[in-house]
């Protein structure tokens, strides 16, 4: 039986959303909003057939989706590839080490 290495799951995170498209990332944005705004039009219209105030949280939802989760994954994809940038060089640093060790 093969088990998967355990990982950080901070490091996953930040992998699976680096890796999503910029469609996948769109249409995860759209799903949000739409679901924050079906909710909010069933809670305005309960409010108004049970005659209380309509709540104003699910308002901002639309809006917030989409300052949100798009640049959370941009930054998350900057991340991913200035972790990358530094193992090469960390790599890179230690071959030129091997090298001089092996010279002198």
């Amino acid at each position: 039986m093969t088990t998967k290495p355990i990982t950080d799951p901070c490091q996953e995170t930040i992998r699976s959303f680096a890796k999503r498209s910029d469609r996948t990332v769109l249409l995860i944005t759209l799903l949000f909003a739409m679901g924050g705004a079906f909710i909010d039009i069933a809670l305005g219209v309960s409010d108004a057939l049970l005659g209380s105030r309509p709540a104003v949280f699910w308002g901002i939802w639309v809006p917030l989706c989409f300052i949100t989760i798009p640049p959370l994954h941009y930054l998350c994809r900057k991340v991913w590839i200035l972790q990358e940038r530094v193992q090469a060089l960390e790599s890179q640093l230690k071959t030129e080490e091997c090298r001089e060790q092996c010279n002198a």
